[in-house]
């Protein structure tokens, strides 16, 4: 790598390189990420090979995965912002207390397209009050929201001086106001699966749904429960979710298999945003992103269904 950057940089050898197929072969060898933006600025050739490149590492990526921003970029910077967004990181660690909190990752899914899965790590001690949650949001809605509040609180129609709600200091996925976005949490640890009341009008929730007026939904799924999480010792779960042609389907793994839910709901709005959700919770928590496939967990075993979903709270 720190060859062909040297190559790149010397003006006798680019001129050489411009006029072979040689200075596509190193571009492609070399992981492109930021190291794309410098080789593209060292003449128009090499800049036209970096986003022959850029278009081709595009497509390895799933094609139901986007950014947030509606903006037109070139395949090299959109290749930089999307592999910076979809890398493996760590989004929450330490012991919280009393935290109630919706955290958005920074890509949305296209759900009415291929099928894309997300996975996440939880690990827990300690915890008291539940467990963090991983789960949608309806992305075009939120942002709509997120900007109304920079101006107005939430429901208002005109500027007050009444306090401003930051969404992102509730758990979205038991909100009972209907101006709030659909959200859909699942628990790993106990099977339940949280939705919001406005999940009764954007989407079509299996099973029976009749919440009391007013209130968000509950199921729970016919999972085996994991260790205690109040405990000292840290308990661990592996989860995600796979979002495909408008429908959504939960998975856990539990004895060396996946472990599915089965569609939990269709017509899923069109841009979701993945997100961890948290309500009260108090304890030690480490949650990770781990990656974003078009692939699905392989060995998966189908469970029966949800039972009756009910009023929260």
């Amino acid at each position: 790598l720190k060859c062909s950057s040297s190559m790149l940089s010397n003006s006798a050898a680019l001129m050489a390189l411009e006029s072979s197929d040689l200075l596509e072969k190193i571009i492609s060898f070399c992981s492109l990420g930021r190291l794309g933006l410098v080789l593209g600025a060292c003449s128009l050739e090499v800049r036209r090979a970096v986003l022959r490149c850029a278009e081709a590492q595009l497509q390895l990526h799933p094609k139901s995965v986007d950014l947030v921003s509606k903006m037109t970029l070139n395949s090299l910077l959109k290749l930089v912002l999307l592999s910076e967004a979809t890398a493996r990181r760590c989004l929450l660690r330490g012991y919280i207390k009393a935290l109630s909190s919706t955290k958005p990752l920074g890509f949305i899914i296209h759900s009415h397209g291929p099928a894309c899965f997300i996975e996440f790590h939880i690990k827990v001690a300690r915890a008291f009050n539940g467990t963090p949650a991983i789960g949608i949001l309806d992305a075009d809605h939120y942002l709509a929201c997120q900007k109304k509040a920079a101006y107005h609180c939430l429901g208002c129609d005109s500027a007050c001086s009444s306090p401003k709600i930051n969404m992102d200091d509730m758990d979205l996925s038991r909100s009972w106001q209907m101006e709030n976005p659909l959200a859909i949490a699942f628990h790993p640890y106990d099977g339940r699966v949280l939705a919001s009341s406005r999940s009764l009008v954007d989407c079509e929730l299996q099973g029976d749904a009749r919440p009391s007026r007013g209130r968000s939904l509950q199921g729970r799924l016919d999972f085996t429960a994991l260790d205690d999480e109040s405990k000292r010792q840290p308990s661990h779960a592996r989860a995600g979710f796979m979002v495909q042609d408008g429908c959504l389907q939960l998975f856990r793994h539990h004895q060396g298999h996946w472990v599915s839910s089965g569609v939990i709901c269709r017509s899923l709005p069109l841009r979701l945003l993945p997100c961890i959700f948290l309500f009260h919770f108090q304890g030690f928590a480490e949650v990770s992103f781990v990656r974003v496939s078009a692939e699905l967990p392989f060995e998966n075993e189908k469970l029966p269904g949800m039972s009756r979903w009910r009023s929260w709270p």
